[in-house]
């Protein structure tokens, strides 16, 4: 399967930021995730970068609230980063908004789970 469907990974510490792809199926991308042995042992918290995303169906939106209730389970955090107005409208809307840390800027997300600017690097 080419390389541009999956999700791109980047590895901190206990902390995975997963980046879906602007121009691909997201739902499928997350799928790939969960089947190739997603576990919140692996990492304590996971960051979702929306920043490329411009919408969630129903399906991705199932996907990331189970990735959330099982890395809860285990103690750990998940956070949005930089969602675009209509997806963080659209978490809202459903009333899950309030179960997910959002951060609308890299500094505020780097501060808070003490990310190194050197470490995160240009593309985060």
């Amino acid at each position: 399967m080419p390389q541009y469907w999956s999700l791109e990974e980047k590895s901190y510490g206990t902390t995975l930021i997963l980046m879906p792809g602007w121009d691909m199926d997201v739902a499928h991308q997350f799928l790939q995730f969960m089947e190739n042995g997603f576990t919140p042992q692996n990492h304590s918290h996971f960051i979702i970068d929306l920043s490329c995303v411009d919408h969630l169906d129903s399906m991705v939106i199932g996907i990331i609230v189970n990735m959330s209730k099982r890395v809860k389970k285990a103690g750990g955090k998940v956070a949005l980063l930089e969602p675009n107005t209509r997806v963080e409208k659209l978490f809202a809307d459903i009333g899950l908004l309030p179960y997910f840390m959002v951060f609308r800027d890299k500094k505020n997300l780097i501060q808070q789970f003490s990310l190194e600017r050197t470490q995160v690097g240009p593309s985060l």
